[in-house]
């Protein structure tokens, strides 16, 4: 018996999106830092994300926001036609690098549940 079926990996058609902005800021931060090789890591967690953490419609951004009366910075993952305040909070942190150290260390679990507590 012969059989044409080919069974190729799973590979997900979507993606998240992770801001330019977000992107520039990492690089500027490990380039004076003089850590070109984390930001190679940061790399890897970026496609990581847009290969298959499971949407397409999600936007990944850094802001910076002031939380009683202290600068804050927050990492959101947006959907498409999400109003502020909907928004689904990745990370808040202290300083940048701390929300770098948390990007890269975020698995796809962790993105999953949080973008689903969102959805509920």
């Amino acid at each position: 018996m012969q059989s044409n079926l080919t069974i190729n990996p799973y590979r997900p058609a979507f993606q998240a999106n992770v801001s330019p902005d977000f992107i520039k800021a990492a690089d500027n931060f490990y380039k004076k830092g003089n850590q070109g090789y984390k930001f190679e890591n940061f790399m890897e967690k970026v496609r990581a994300f847009e290969k298959s953490y499971g949407y397409n419609d999600v936007n990944i951004v850094h802001d910076k926001v002031i939380m009683n009366g202290k600068t804050t910075h927050v990492l959101y993952a947006i959907k498409d036609g999400m109003k502020p305040g909907e928004y689904v909070v990745l990370t808040a942190k202290d300083c940048f690098r701390k929300v770098l150290e948390k990007f890269s260390h975020i698995n796809e679990y962790e993105f999953t549940m949080k973008m689903s507590q969102q959805t509920r």
